[in-house]
């Protein structure tokens, strides 16, 4: 743990298995003392996780979301990791809505913002460039990559997540670059949020 600025920051991993019975990324603790230089950062979003495999969009424990058919008639036939999100502070308006047993209109108000394309070859950007270039073809307005940037060090960091924070976000997440897409516990994927 980190402390600097009166925030307190937790190094987190991922992991899950959805009832699909596919692993993806979900946090937990992390070792202290990681080099993060030139790893990508982007905000966490406080959305609903939210998996697409390929012909289903499921959340975190592999349930099924009663999501309107134009929502996922033209997402790609391969799967995408992310979270279905509004704005920033709208989590329980965001819950609200995705848990409903039926496909409410209000899905019209739902983002799907993707952080990862798992099981695609190559490192993270190479991963979501598949996404990219997917939708450069099939543009999809409620579908969208998050934003990666590169961390030059602990004060880029901080800088950053100062600025997240000010504008209402929850935090920030920390992937090495190069590293494969992995399953189970990964130690190149960090949070930082608030304690």
């Amino acid at each position: 743990m980190m402390e600097s600025k009166g925030y307190r920051l937790h190094w987190l991993l991922l992991l899950v298995t959805p009832a699909t019975g596919t692993e993806l990324l979900l946090l937990t603790k992390c070792r202290p003392g990681m080099v993060i230089d030139g790893w990508l950062m982007s905000e966490k979003l406080d959305g609903v996780r939210a998996y697409w495999d390929g012909s289903r969009l499921l959340s975190r424990q592999g349930n099924p979301f009663a999501v309107p058919d134009w929502f996922i008639q033209e997402l790609p036939p391969f799967e995408l990791d992310g979270e279905l999100w509004i704005a920033r502070g709208q989590f329980e308006q965001t819950l609200a809505i995705v848990s409903r047993n039926y496909p409410d209109p209000a899905w019209r108000h739902i983002t799907c913002r993707v952080f990862e394309v798992p099981h695609a070859s190559g490192g993270l950007l190479t991963r979501l460039h598949k996404l990219e270039a997917y939708l450069k073809e099939h543009p999809l307005e409620h579908v969208s990559v998050i934003p990666q940037s590169v961390c030059r060090d602990t004060a880029h960091l901080m800088e950053k997540l100062d600025a997240v924070v000010a504008a209402g976000g929850e935090g920030l997440v920390l992937r090495e670059s190069g590293s494969p897409y992995e399953t189970g516990r990964s130690r190149q994927a960090a949070q930082f949020s608030l304690a």
